[in-house]
């Protein structure tokens, strides 16, 4: 009869005990309940039993019952369940029948914890659970292994994503394709290993931190240079072409076409190759020097 004991719940106002649908078996528990219980209250898929100071040693023997039977499961792993059940008898009993299609099959999947690896014991042939891992850490640093027995996570580095993603495997109900999926594990091995995941990804976080911070002032570094070659460049560019740092782009403008046209090669046919050579490279010096000016004008970047 243990099979047919599917839970047993405390809440706040009511215990509840939950039965697999069985018609011999309940009519045992109807009969137990209509010749020692007084007040009872019947519904389609539940029974209520009300509690009667005069009837509390039957109800405690009621629990008793229940609990050994509960207990037969060797896969129980609630020990003290008549500890709380009495704890609690004066709460609103209530016997909850569950249909076939309501009750939901239970699959056990041990976890240990390796290193910076996650390994799944029990998966097997188990496709669903190994596609809501897959799914579970897609788009992530978490490499995914199933050797048709064991299920592995290398976890490698570690960012925010993993860690928060990690947590929320091994807190929340796994529910797949009406198949309750429960991870069973060390929960201090786990504390470990999260603590050492956690660790390991505040370290990447700082390293990052100072790799970025040294890159930004690394940056600021070089734009300082930058920006002192620059200033040197502007000085020996207007010096080339006569101007003042303060004269705009028009007057600027017109020294340039007064000193291109005086070191323009074509304007001096006629000389040698050594005059043409040292004419040709002072008019590109006075065109750098020109566009130069023009693209530090037009940029208006301040220079010291």
């Amino acid at each position: 009869m243990a099979e047919f004991i599917h839970d047993i719940k405390i809440l706040s106002n009511m215990l509840v005990i939950r039965f697999a649908e069985n018609e011999s078996f309940l009519n045992v528990i109807k009969t137990h309940i209509t010749k020692n219980f007084s007040s009872t209250m019947k519904l389609r898929y539940s029974t209520f039993i009300f509690h009667r100071d005069n009837e509390s040693l039957r109800r405690k023997i009621f629990l008793n019952w229940i609990n050994n039977l509960y207990q037969r499961n060797p896969e129980r792993e609630d020990t003290n369940v008549l500890q709380k059940m009495l704890a609690n008898e004066r709460l609103t009993i209530c016997i909850q029948v569950l249909p076939k299609n309501k009750i939901i099959e239970s699959i056990k999947i041990f976890s240990y914890f390796l290193g910076s690896r996650i390994l799944f014991r029990g998966v097997e042939s188990n496709n669903q659970f190994f596609s809501f891992v897959k799914t579970a850490f897609r788009h992530s640093s978490v490499k995914i292994k199933h050797d048709g027995v064991n299920l592995y996570l290398d976890i490698g580095e570690t960012d925010a994503s993993v860690v928060e993603r990690v947590r929320r495997l091994f807190e929340q109900k796994i529910s797949i394709v009406g198949k309750n999926h429960i991870l069973i594990f060390s929960q201090n091995d786990f504390n470990s290993f999260f603590t050492k995941l956690t660790a390991q990804h505040k370290r990447y976080s700082y390293f990052g931190h100072n790799y970025q911070n040294y890159s930004n002032n690394h940056k600021s570094i070089n734009d300082e240079i930058d920006s002192m070659a620059d200033s040197k460049r502007l000085g020996n560019s207007l010096n080339i072409l006569g101007c003042a740092a303060s004269e705009d782009i028009s007057t600027i403008k017109k020294k340039y076409f007064i000193l291109a046209k005086e070191y323009h090669p074509d304007m001096h046919h006629g000389k040698d190759k050594d005059a043409i050579r040292i004419l040709t490279d002072k008019f590109i010096q006075i065109k750098n020097a020109y566009d130069f000016i023009v693209e530090i004008k037009s940029n208006c970047r301040e220079v010291a």
